[in-house]
């Protein structure tokens, strides 16, 4: 048996990378954590919760969310705008909104669904200010344990 949270991250970083998300010619890439120097636009796929659900011995069912946090960022206050981030979500939302990811090892998923948004602007380094849009997906996870037959 694998880890699901595993098996749904990664379900979901190949459903945001391929095909590429784009905003203004720039190709918008998802990492759980980002190599150094990567510059937005991008999204930080984070904060993987899992809570078990009712189920049975023969079907095990957990709720589960992921916080996708798009980054995009500009040179000079007078620049800033959230509406790539706005794009971005869009296209997050047309690609996952009621649609299941493949999974593997007997997990199957309900149909992704968004939650909260919200969009926040980040001015903290001085040289760029950082518009994030987070997004929170949520859906349920179903393992179907294989029959066992008695006496074998």
């Amino acid at each position: 048996m694998s880890d699901p949270q595993l098996l749904l991250q990664q379900a979901l970083i190949a459903a945001l990378n391929t095909p590429s998300i784009a905003v203004s010619g720039a190709v918008v890439k998802a990492y759980t954590h980002p190599p150094l120097g990567t510059r937005p636009p991008y999204i930080l796929v984070t904060q993987p919760t899992m809570i078990p659900g009712l189920g049975s011995v023969a079907c095990q069912v957990w709720e589960c969310t992921y916080l996708l946090d798009i980054v995009t960022s500009f040179a000079t206050a007078g620049q800033v705008s959230d509406l790539p981030s706005f794009a971005i979500s869009g296209q997050l939302l047309s690609r996952l909104h009621g649609k299941r990811l493949p999974l593997a090892d007997g997990y199957q998923m309900a149909p992704v669904a968004f939650g909260l948004a919200n969009t926040v602007t980040d001015a903290a380094s001085g040289e760029t200010v950082d518009v994030h849009r987070y997004v929170r997906v949520r859906f349920q996870l179903q393992y179907n344990a294989p029959l066992v037959e008695a006496g074998g």
